[in-house]
């Protein structure tokens, strides 16, 4: 399966698919997975088949899809409801416009091991805040110099390089919080079950009035 549209999940540490076609060339091997590292499913037990794919129209931001599964062992459920979240590189939906305020927390490192246009994402969500409205935005502490080569190993980003295309897209620079700072970890180590907190920043930015 490609690795293109796929993230690492935050409390598993799972490889979840980011869109329907993902999700559809992990098929059942990656439903038996999910369900049963998530206790939804017995080690036993697995799902054969895919029987019903259908994507669903309408409703908010996010693709959405029906899946009719069948098992090993029936019993398990069969009718499932699937919501995706919004493309990240067409991150605000048209009608959001005026926005007060925009958060982003601990997903930009994902982005950038993704097909995604980091400085179009941050254009569009620069477009959606009203003059003078803020994005605040947090993430795992990479080391200096990594940069975003660690997204995909680690879930770390450099500091320093999200500060750079965020402000690069016309964000300016408001504040920052430091009450998820550690600074005795290494940040040398993937941020799924820490030997000590995770150093994360936290980033307050504004769209200037004019």
């Amino acid at each position: 399966m490609s690795a293109e549209r796929w993230v690492i999940g935050d409390h598993f540490g799972l490889p979840i698919p980011a869109d329907p076609a993902a999700l559809h060339s992990g098929g059942a091997a990656f439903l038996t997975e999910a369900f049963r590292i998530s206790g939804a499913l017995d080690a036993g037990n697995a799902v054969t088949r895919i029987s019903q794919f259908d994507e669903v129209p309408g409703g908010s931001t996010g693709r959405k899809l029906l899946l009719t599964v069948e098992y090993d062992t029936p019993g398990a459920h069969t009718d499932l409801f699937v919501k995706f979240s919004r493309d990240f590189d067409d991150p605000i939906p048209p009608e959001a416009t005026n926005l007060d305020m925009i958060t982003f927390f601990f997903a930009y490192h994902d982005v950038t091991y993704m097909p995604v246009d980091r400085a179009e994402m941050n254009k569009k969500m620069f477009a959606a805040l009203k003059p003078g409205g803020y994005l605040v935005i947090a993430d795992h502490s990479a080391r200096p110099g990594d940069g975003t080569s660690v997204g995909k190993t680690l879930h770390r980003i450099e500091e320093s390089t999200l500060r750079h295309e965020v402000e690069a897209a016309g964000f300016k620079f408001v504040a920052e919080a430091d009450f998820l700072r550690n600074p005795a970890d290494p940040r040398d180590a993937a941020v799924f079950h820490p030997q000590q907190p995770n150093d994360e920043f936290v980033l307050k930015y504004q769209k200037p009035m004019s």
